[in-house]
């Protein structure tokens, strides 16, 4: 869902191999996130996904993402990788 927990204070987010679509905005400035953990099944992510999450320093996307919105990891200030499928 668009804006689910912008601006929450969680520290990390795992989602389920259910999971096909991050929906815009949904951890906009989540400033506690750390970390990011996706499995296969996930094949969107939104615009300004993640947006401004000043901790952030890694993420791992599985092979069957094929869309990632404009600005999904921008103003991640930590942010020194993010694997992506081949």
């Amino acid at each position: 869902s668009e804006h689910a927990f912008e601006e929450r204070k969680i520290s990390g987010v795992s989602f389920p191999e259910s999971m096909i679509r991050i929906g815009n905005c949904s951890f906009y400035e989540c400033n506690s996130l750390k970390s990011v953990i996706t499995k296969p099944g996930l094949k969107y992510i939104g615009v300004n996904t993640f947006y401004h999450n000043d901790l952030l320093k890694n993420v791992q996307l599985p092979d069957t993402v094929i869309e990632i919105g404009a600005g999904a990891f921008q103003v991640c200030i930590r942010l020194v990788s993010i694997k992506m499928p081949e």
